[in-house]
């Protein structure tokens, strides 16, 4: 069942707010822009505008995130419409899960 549902994950079904399956503190909103907020700090996806309406198996983007403490590439990897695995650089072997609400 949870592979035929990948087949059909259209981008814009990700637009939303998440919430760590690991730390309630922590969340990301991704909005119909493309643009995501991890941390307080906003990116946006390039090429967005093109790609929205793309239906996919699983979506992974790497952005890079201008904090407080200094410059990070985030990896966010959906594998589903309510999943998403977080990664940072600077905390390799460090992941996060999270889940849409």
């Amino acid at each position: 069942m949870a592979e035929a549902h990948l087949r059909h994950l259209n981008l814009l079904i990700l637009v939303g707010t998440w919430q760590s399956q690991a730390d309630t503190a922590t969340s990301f909103t991704f909005t119909d822009k493309g643009e995501i907020t991890y941390d307080g700090v906003k990116a946006t996806i390039t090429d967005w505008d093109k790609n929205k309406d793309t239906t996919v198996n699983k979506f992974d983007v790497v952005l890079t995130f201008n904090f407080t403490s200094g410059k990070d590439e985030v990896t966010f990897s959906f594998t589903s419409s309510t999943t998403c695995i977080v990664t940072l650089k600077s905390k390799p072997g460090v992941y996060e899960p999270f889940k849409k609400q």
